[in-house]
């Protein structure tokens, strides 16, 4: 009975290192934005060890990266980024990088323009209070987001080519399921009696509006959190408010309201949330979201606001 417990013991501690030298061959990758840490652990499974690099709460259009992300660098496989028009930090983060870390954007490549930028690329006033310029929230329109998860697999793959067929088998159900958020947004919107979203704080979603043929207004002008809107934009919306009889006004879920509150005073409106998925709450985590949840939540605010059919 000893020799065979004996035994018994002697194939655990052989199994033991085994099975932490498994655990350590897993790749590291660090990731920015929630929906490239969601997407990638969509993606990745139980293959890599998916690391967010920005914590909870955090503005990520004005991140300052600390001494202890360079140290997180150093240990990581992998780094995936949106763009560099989004994450403006990124590339001075990774200049001093090991030569052995991969660093990726995944945004696919778009010509989308808003604000008065819109005006000379589209020929289209409806978006003249928009943001101003490329629009880098890519994932907030489903399609472009399909694009972004196939940049995700292709980066995952190129880490650890091992897996490869795997990362492109869970890359391809994300993209089905993305495909029917897209189908139930489209029909979610198709009967509302307002089609144009007035947001009071900075406008994250002009991708999201071209997508489901949406207007868009906004005071500010560009992606910067610190950027102020001008009296005469205040102005202007505050007319369109009056004229409009408008219903609801829009914010930024992570970001002060206090500009859409007032707004919404002025015109006797209801505030909803919009949730554009830079980054998470501890609330958001402890809740268990997900892109998918999150992007329901907003079609739940939109056919709230917009008056759209049950």
């Amino acid at each position: 009975m000893l020799r065979i417990l004996s035994i018994a013991a002697a194939f655990a501690l052989l199994a033991s290192p085994a099975s932490n030298a498994e655990e350590k061959a897993r790749p590291v990758v660090l990731a920015t934005l929630f929906p490239v840490v969601d997407f990638a652990r969509e993606i990745a499974g139980d293959l890599a060890e998916i690391v967010p690099l920005l914590p909870p709460g955090a503005e990520a259009h004005s991140y300052s990266p600390t001494p202890s992300d360079m140290m997180r660098l150093s240990g990581a496989r992998l780094f995936l980024y949106v763009s560099d028009g989004m994450e403006t930090w990124v590339p001075g983060l990774v200049a001093d990088a090991p030569a052995s870390l991969l660093v990726r954007a995944v945004a696919p490549e778009s010509s989308a323009y808003f604000g008065e930028e819109a005006r000379t690329h589209e020929h289209d006033a409806s978006c003249a209070h928009g943001p101003l310029g490329l629009d880098p929230h890519i994932w907030l329109d489903p399609l472009r987001a399909q694009a972004m998860a196939d940049r995700i697999a292709d980066a995952l793959a190129e880490a650890d080519p091992s897996h490869a067929g795997t990362y492109r088998a869970n890359c391809t159900a994300l993209q089905n399921r993305i495909m029917e958020l897209h189908a139930e947004i489209e029909t979610g919107l198709a009967g509302c009696s307002n089609r144009t979203i007035i947001c009071g704080g900075h406008f994250a979603f002009g991708h999201f509006a071209e997508r489901y043929g949406l207007r868009h207004l906004s005071p500010y002008e560009g992606f910067s959190p610190n950027a102020q809107p001008s009296p005469r934009a205040l102005a202007e919306l505050v007319r369109t408010l009056r004229e409009t009889k408008t219903s609801a006004i829009f914010y930024e879920e992570i970001l002060d309201p206090r500009l859409a509150r007032v707004l919404a005073d002025e015109a006797g409106a209801q505030l909803l949330p919009l949730h554009s998925m830079h980054n998470m709450t501890k609330e958001d985590i402890a809740a268990g979201a997900t892109y998918f949840t999150l992007m329901r939540r907003n079609l739940d605010s939109l056919r709230q606001g917009l008056g759209c059919a049950p």
